[in-house]
């Protein structure tokens, strides 16, 4: 899936070559992705002729400005968006099609059709999909002491699984909250209400730190994954380069070379050091 860092080097990707821009065509070639959340039926008729005035990204949605109302866009399993020529000839899974005045076409494309492409009347953060979203970590108002305090109450609770509830952190992801624990020096099976608030602060800030360089190299392009992530240009990722724990079970930690531990969380595969990160 799609993690915040990839959905934001799409949002950047695209950026330049849609806002300020109109939608002078749209193909709806395929309604039927996200359970319960299908294509609009009248969606050309909604945003033709209309032109884009933002892009932005909240956890792992795109919003885009475009008319009265905005696109919401989410990328399931296995979806992006492509930009293309006029000229390209679509692919067997791209279900969506934007025409950029007589420029570009961006297609969404979503091989597993867990995706899903609506539009929102009003402001889109009212949307039932957006409404109990936590957090936004690459924010300043994101905190330590926030996580600490949430925290208090989650009795049982495994810190992967409490930094990874959407209600808490917006849009982090399983990869990256697996190198931001490491980081940080947190076990991830550690109980969340027994983590200090210094404890938290390290982990806000190497949350922060992992997202911001993530993001600088492109995302992560993992070629084993059944639809590794390719960027809106055709580009691949480059932080899969840096990861120090993710994927590397039985490899050395790069600071004590004790084996790199792997363990199923909520059916989520997590990689730490025994040593580096005591429980």
């Amino acid at each position: 899936m799609p993690e915040l860092p990839e959905v934001e080097t799409i949002v950047r990707g695209i950026e330049p070559h849609l806002v300020g821009k109109m939608i002078s065509n749209v193909i709806v070639r395929e309604p039927q992705l996200r359970p319960g959340s299908e294509v609009p039926k009248n969606l050309p008729e909604l945003i033709t002729n209309e032109t884009v005035s933002s892009i932005s990204r909240r956890a792992k949605y795109i919003l885009i400005k475009v008319g009265s109302g905005h696109l919401l866009l989410h990328f399931g399993m296995s979806g992006s968006l492509q930009l293309c020529k006029l000229n390209v000839e679509h692919e067997k899974h791209d279900h969506v099609e934007f025409q950029i005045e007589q420029d570009w076409i961006i297609r969404f494309r979503d091989p597993r059709k867990f995706g899903c492409v609506l539009y929102v009347k009003g402001h889109p953060y009212s949307h039932r999909l957006l409404t109990d979203l936590g957090k936004e970590p690459l924010r300043n108002y994101f905190t330590g002491s926030d996580l600490y305090k949430a925290s208090r109450s989650k009795k049982s609770v495994a810190v992967k699984n409490f930094i990874m509830d959407e209600k808490v952190v917006a849009g982090i992801g399983n990869i990256y909250v697996s190198e931001a624990l490491y980081d940080a020096g947190i076990h991830p099976e550690k109980q969340a209400n027994h983590i200090s608030e210094s404890q938290y602060d390290t982990l806000a800030k190497s949350i922060k730190k992992i997202l911001e360089e993530a993001i600088e190299d492109g995302g992560t392009t993992l070629e084993f994954f059944p639809t590794p992530f390719i960027g809106p240009t055709g580009d691949k990722g480059n932080y899969q380069h840096k990861l120090k724990v993710y994927e590397k079970a039985g490899w050395p930690c790069s600071r004590c070379e004790t084996k790199i531990s792997h363990v199923d969380m909520r059916n989520r595969s997590t990689y730490f050091c025994q040593k580096c990160q005591k429980l």
